[in-house]
């Protein structure tokens, strides 16, 4: 069995994560006090917007290609007059009870997320890498981060076809960005389930070795 690890590299990484710990925690204070100011009916502060960027693809089109469309009310419309995202306030209470949630559940996630990682570093620097605890840690890492992402990218899209009606860009045709599901979260989650099945395969093998000496 290998020795307490006090490595540059690891001391950097503690310290990278106990920083990420408290910002993880000033952010979800952050988020759980919005919560309660939006359910409260708390006014914002001027000059405090509440905005995200939505899901919507872009297209423009030729100028032979442009045709008025569908006019759309102007006390409804919302011109919008950037080229990559599309950002939206949101003045209504539902959506913004919708936004305070769903933000601070990522945030709770991001949280226990940095939680599980400072617990498996504690185990690499005490020199017990292959402990029976880190493939579980992983495996709630992993589970995390495909719930996270999904969850992101569906509420994301599901605000955006609710706002597509009432965006309107001059020359433009306006579509939901399916690549918002966040598939490289997918990707990432998978990757994580698949590294703590091999640390599972790692404490197998240090305890058959631990018995053997």
């Amino acid at each position: 069995m290998t020795g307490p690890s006090r490595s540059p590299l690891a001391r950097t990484l503690s310290f990278i994560l106990a920083a990420l710990w408290y910002l993880c925690l000033a952010w979800n204070a952050v988020m759980l006090a919005f919560l309660i100011a939006v359910i409260g009916g708390i006014k914002m502060p001027e000059g405090v917007v509440v905005m995200t960027p939505l899901p919507v693809a872009v297209t423009y089109l030729k100028e032979s290609e442009s045709s008025p469309g569908t006019v759309i009310p102007e006390e409804r419309a919302i011109v919008v007059k950037g080229h990559t995202d599309i950002i939206v306030d949101f003045k209504e209470k539902q959506d913004r009870v919708i936004l305070a949630v769903v933000m601070l559940i990522l945030s709770l996630g991001a949280l226990l997320i940095v939680r599980e990682l400072r617990a498996i570093l504690r185990e690499v620097k005490s020199g017990r890498p292959f402990s029976a605890e880190n493939p579980k840690r992983l495996k709630r890492i992993g589970w995390l981060v495909l719930a996270l992402g999904p969850l992101e990218g569906g509420w994301a899209m599901w605000m955006a076809s609710r706002f597509l009606d009432r965006l309107a860009i001059p020359g433009a045709t306006l579509s939901i960005n399916l690549m918002m599901i966040h598939f490289d979260s997918i990707l990432l989650g998978l990757l994580i389930l698949l590294i703590a099945r091999i640390f599972e395969l790692g404490v197998r093998l240090q305890e058959e070795q631990d018995l053997t000496v």
